[in-house]
């Protein structure tokens, strides 16, 4: 298996917290929402790199990640994108991501 797309759990994080943006802008199921903050904050809080867990089928051994993130973090680390991510993002400017994480600026300000 090649390692061409191993992306390091702060990358994940950047990649996550832009979808989750788009979706709050969009305003998707709010189901859907919170189970992508509990995965970012699971992945913030974890000490072993998402791609090693993936690697050797243990991924969902962390909280918050479910079949459906699973199966998005397969595409990722096989591919280096997510349809459904590039999707959710697509109509949005891309310079609304880069402000992700300034304080006090929300997705939906921003």
């Amino acid at each position: 298996m090649s390692e061409k797309y191993r992306i390091s759990n702060d990358q994940l994080i950047s990649i996550l917290k832009e979808v989750l943006a788009a979706m709050e802008v969009k305003e998707v199921n709010k189901f859907r929402i919170r189970a992508y903050q509990n995965a970012i904050e699971s992945i913030e809080n974890s000490t072993i790199p998402v791609y090693d867990l993936w690697k050797n089928n243990k991924v969902e051994e962390l909280q918050g990640i479910g079949e459906t993130l699973k199966q998005h973090l397969d595409s990722l680390f096989n591919t280096g994108k997510v349809k459904d991510f590039e999707d959710i993002k697509n109509d949005l400017p891309e310079g609304m991501f880069s402000l992700i994480g300034i304080r006090g600026i929300g997705a939906k300000s921003i």
